[in-house]
């Protein structure tokens, strides 16, 4: 794979809809965005080497693997993988708060304020000049 996907934006998220907007929340505001439906199928990818995300917006309420879940594995990956910034975007304030307790680098409610999600994005990711 390409330079670019060293530095990709995942966004792990069941709703299509979501995801497609997400991604191009962050394309529009120069970031490479790779988007996967479950916290399995992402876990594959970075495990194999096929992505090497900077950060990672995930769901919790996702089929075949939870948000919490992949976050429990995240953590008991290589010291790399589990250093990488998980930011949560969840409908459910109880389980925020426990994305919180279980490593994750921040929390924000559905729908998230689109500069507020930016800005923890950019916090570890910088957009690509244009």
């Amino acid at each position: 794979m390409g330079d670019s996907h060293r530095h990709s934006v995942v966004v792990v998220e069941d709703s299509q809809d979501t995801r497609e907007s997400l991604a191009l929340l962050l394309e529009l505001n120069g970031h490479h965005v790779v988007t996967v439906s479950d916290g399995r199928e992402a876990l594959a990818l970075i495990r194999a080497g096929h992505i090497r995300p900077c950060v990672i917006l995930l769901d919790l309420i996702m089929p075949n693997m939870d948000g919490l879940a992949f976050l429990r594995d995240l953590q008991l990956a290589s010291p790399e993988q589990a250093r990488i910034p998980v930011i949560v975007v969840t409908g459910h304030d109880g389980f925020r708060k426990e994305a919180l307790a279980g490593g994750c680098t921040a929390a924000l409610l559905k729908p998230a304020k689109p500069a507020e999600l930016l800005q923890l994005v950019e916090n570890h990711c910088p957009p690509r000049a244009a």
